[in-house]
């Protein structure tokens, strides 16, 4: 009997975090080679209530090349853990809207304010055309 476990390779990035291996995406994921952010979150939820605050789909982001953009138009997947209030999400979009998502989120769980814990890792995207 084998194990075998696929970790994904890691660079670090000038902000601290890791940058994951290239993820291929749809092609609406892409906003252009220098705009197009890709950030992976896990975190730890205090209540049900700040992770469905958190993961709203409906969330205004803001207005992206004449197109209002809300957090389910820039979601890539997301996992819900059954045990307590734990999430795992991934992100792709224009970099001055992922980007103060981004930070909302940070300063949550740095203040703890409805996040217990949070860790985040970038990713670059390709695109998965034919």
């Amino acid at each position: 009997l084998f194990l075998v476990f696929i970790v994904p390779r890691t660079t670090p990035a000038q902000d601290g975090t890791q940058i994951l291996d290239t993820v291929d995406v749809a092609e609406r994921f892409l906003w252009g080679p220098e705009e197009t952010v890709g950030i992976a979150f896990a975190a730890s939820f205090l209540t049900p209530e700040a992770r469905a605050d958190a993961l709203d789909l409906r969330q205004h982001l803001g207005a992206y090349d004449g197109r209002d953009l809300q957090l389910g138009d820039v979601l890539l997947d997301l996992s819900l853990d059954g045990l307590g209030y734990n999430a795992s999400w991934r992100v792709i979009g224009p970099k001055t809207l992922v980007e103060p998502y981004w930070a909302s989120l940070r300063q949550r769980a740095k203040s703890h304010s409805g996040i217990h814990s949070m860790s985040t890792r970038r990713f670059a995207a390709g695109c998965a055309c034919d």
